[in-house]
């Protein structure tokens, strides 16, 4: 995993509770349609139960599984945020930030910051590289508390990038001025 698929995490959890707003929505307007037919005759008991029931049930997993995705989305920007904080120069920390915590398209950016597109490209990529170099610091630091703690970690797993997301995710809590030693060295 990049550390631009990595940022970019938030924008599409943040789609995909979009998605599932809009679904409940509909599944809303579809509980709010149903209607019952009243006749004298005898039903099947075998039957399933009613539509609007159906959609009630949908709408209540479909909002508990909503609000599991915030809760993620939540803590997903939470990491975003403490690795950002963690890059050394300001302008590339105003970048991400804008553009992948507040979903600020880049030409906004740009007129924001009072530069040109092209550099604010080349602001990103650079701000880019920090953040790879910071996932990679996190990760050698948990590979490292690994091996004092006696845990064999195998680096050379299938998917690296699983791998990389792995450490990170665990050493998340390390505070970015561990990383700001590291610049300092």
């Amino acid at each position: 995993m990049t550390a631009k698929e990595y940022l970019q995490q938030a924008r599409f959890l943040d789609q995909r509770i979009d998605s599932k707003i809009a679904q409940v929505a509909s599944l809303n307007d579809l509980a709010t349609k149903c209607s019952a037919t009243l006749t004298g005759m005898p039903r099947n008991p075998n039957r399933g139960g009613s539509t609007m029931a159906d959609a009630v049930c949908k709408i209540v997993d479909l909002q508990a599984e909503i609000n599991r995705d915030i809760d993620r989305l939540v803590d997903l920007k939470r990491e975003i945020m403490d690795v950002i904080k963690a890059v050394p120069n300001t302008e590339y920390q105003t970048i991400l930030e804008k553009r992948y915590l507040c979903l600020t398209a880049w030409e906004q950016i740009a007129v924001d910051l009072c530069y040109s597109i092209q550099h604010t490209y080349r602001m990103h990529d650079a701000a880019l590289k920090e953040v790879e170099r910071i996932i990679y610091l996190y990760c050698c630091l948990f590979i490292q508390s690994c091996c004092k703690a006696g845990i064999f970690i195998d680096p050379a797993a299938k998917n690296r990038g699983a791998f990389q997301l792995s450490c990170f995710r665990l050493t998340v809590h390390f505070t970015y001025l561990a990383v700001r030693s590291f610049y300092v060295l």
